[in-house]
């Protein structure tokens, strides 16, 4: 899965001084409202009842916040966002996020929503991918370690 097809620098965010995960999600329903032309506040209830059910931390400090929506235009579009100060997500491991990796898709994604959200998690689990993200210093850096694999 290519993540250079649904990532780039529009849609990375660093050093974001949110306090805690609804702020979070907040400021990733806001962006992705804009850019995929829905309401924020659809995005943020899809977002919430997605983590409603489970959180999506995956532990040592990321989470990849993800929802299908009905009526979306695009197939699938992805954000990254590094937190100013690591915040609370309701970790299995207990350790606060700072890494976000947000997917948003259509109801009938499928292949490509998983797809997506397995690549990341590979991605994630390698300390050098997760320090590199916590040291790039622009939005180009964080999506060309997140698509040089």
């Amino acid at each position: 899965m290519d993540i250079s097809l649904y990532l780039d620098s529009d849609s990375v965010w660093l050093d974001v001084p949110v306090r805690d995960k609804r702020a979070a999600l907040r400021f990733l329903a806001e962006k992705a409202a804009r850019k995929i032309n829905v309401a924020s506040h659809k995005v943020l209830e899809a977002l919430s009842e997605r983590e409603g059910v489970c959180s999506t931390a995956t532990g040592k400090g990321v989470a990849a916040p993800h929802c299908r929506l009905k009526g979306l235009n695009a197939k699938v579009w992805c954000a990254f966002l590094r937190a100013e100060t690591p915040l609370d997500f309701d970790s299995f491991d207990r350790q606060p996020t700072d890494l976000m990796f947000l997917i948003v898709s259509c109801e009938n994604a499928g292949a490509d929503h998983l797809r997506l959200l397995a690549k990341f998690a590979r991605l994630a689990r390698e300390e050098r991918i997760r320090a590199a993200l916590r040291a790039v210093q622009l939005p180009q850096e964080a999506v060309n370690v997140l698509t040089a694999e």
